[in-house]
């Protein structure tokens, strides 16, 4: 199975007339996560430590894995109806 760029996504997702907002949003989640993890990883590094940095790190891509995996089905499942490829 081949897996499309997150863009890609977005963009198939997207009402054909919001897929500039769409698309802006799905860029500015990008700068909002870099800064958020710039900030929260320094804060935490210097305040707990590198355990808990790297700790906090495994879980939070763990359940962003988990999350991946659970929406997968249902993107799937959108994506081919908006193509008309499911009944």
């Amino acid at each position: 199975m081949r897996v499309a760029p997150g863009n890609q996504v977005v963009a198939g997702l997207a009402p054909a007339a919001a897929r500039g907002r769409y698309q802006g949003a799905f860029g500015w989640t990008w700068g909002v996560a870099r800064f958020c993890a710039l900030t929260l990883g320094v804060t935490l590094y210097t305040g707990a430590g590198a355990a808990a940095l790297w700790w906090t790190a495994l879980v939070a891509g763990l359940l962003s894995a988990a999350a991946t995996l659970a929406l997968r089905t249902r993107v799937a499942a959108r994506t081919a109806r908006a193509h008309g490829l499911a009944a």
